[in-house]
């Protein structure tokens, strides 16, 4: 990240955005709900100061990718490089149906929900396809 970021200062903002969005999910998935600046290095969410710090070197989490909604886009070209969709109704989504949910909800707040998208490679097809622009470093 430090040697695109070195190569093209102009796109700091994307890079580290689109970075962050499959690597530090969770870091930039809060950073955005609170409208707060997404940056890795220099100070960003790699200083053990920064308040999103923990979320970001823990990296892909279980719960935010059991949250990632069964959206009419997934799977496609438009959900590929992290867009995917988080809902704000703390639905966590698994591959059973028969479930007995009142233990998880009180124990952490999601409820579970039956889904089959979330055994489909359409979900994890959001981060592990990456499509970028191309970056002539010659353009003026």
């Amino acid at each position: 990240m430090r040697s695109e970021l070195n190569r093209n200062p102009q796109l700091t903002d994307v890079i580290n955005d689109k970075c962050t969005r499959c690597h530090a999910p969770m870091a930039n998935f809060e950073a955005k709900t609170k409208n707060e600046p997404i940056s890795i290095l220099n100070g960003g969410f790699l200083s053990p100061s920064h308040p999103r710090h923990d979320e970001a070197v823990n990296g892909v989490s279980c719960t935010l990718c059991h949250q990632i909604k069964d959206a009419p886009n997934l799977g496609t070209l438009s959900s590929f490089t992290g867009h995917y969709e988080i809902g704000n109704d703390r639905k966590i989504y698994g591959p059973y149906d028969n479930l007995k949910g009142a233990s998880m909800l009180a124990q952490t707040g999601y409820t579970p929900t039956y889904s089959p998208h979330i055994q489909s490679s359409k979900l994890c097809a959001t981060c592990h396809n990456l499509k970028t622009a191309v970056v002539d470093q010659f353009a003026p």
